[in-house]
């Protein structure tokens, strides 16, 4: 069985942003990376929504 069949496309896609953001190791392509986590990940990925609806928690 081959593992990457498994992995949602929206997460294939954060890591390769991720690996062409250490490619490219540079400030623009670092601070360009987090407009693509927030775009590819959903509120539970970026730990949104998960303590409450007043967004505190322990």
């Amino acid at each position: 069985m081959n593992i990457s069949t498994q992995i949602p496309d929206n997460i294939k896609r954060v890591c390769r942003s991720i690996g062409y953001a250490a490619w490219l190791d540079g400030t623009d392509a670092w601070f360009g990376l987090t407009v693509i986590l927030r775009a590819r990940q959903d509120a539970r990925q970026r730990g949104l929504g998960i303590r409450g609806s007043q967004g505190s928690g322990p």
